[in-house]
């Protein structure tokens, strides 16, 4: 909702940056991006002027759109940079 508000639009995506949405892979190999590039822009929104995505143990950075990290007020990749997303976690601790 803070999204809609700031921007103006319900598409947040269009409004800032497509993120890390336009990586091709496939099933067989680890196509994640290294997290951290955008801690150069701190608390602001934006996007990170690279990242750094593992491509099956082979290191690539993209500097286009749809490549790399944005930031949405310090938090990186709001809506995810992996293949799927997990929508909660349970941690059950052993009782120490």
């Amino acid at each position: 909702m803070l999204l809609m508000t700031e921007f103006g639009s319900p598409n947040s995506q269009a409004s800032i940056e497509a993120g890390l949405c336009n990586l091709t892979g496939s099933a067989t190999a680890n196509y994640a991006s290294i997290t951290g590039s955008t801690s150069a822009l701190g608390n602001t929104t934006g996007a990170a002027e690279s990242t750094t995505q593992d491509k099956g143990g082979s290191q690539t950075a993209y500097t286009e759109a749809g490549k790399r990290a944005i930031s949405y007020r310090g938090l990186e990749n709001p809506w995810g940079n992996l293949w799927r997303m997990v929508g909660g976690v349970l941690i059950a601790g052993n009782g120490q």
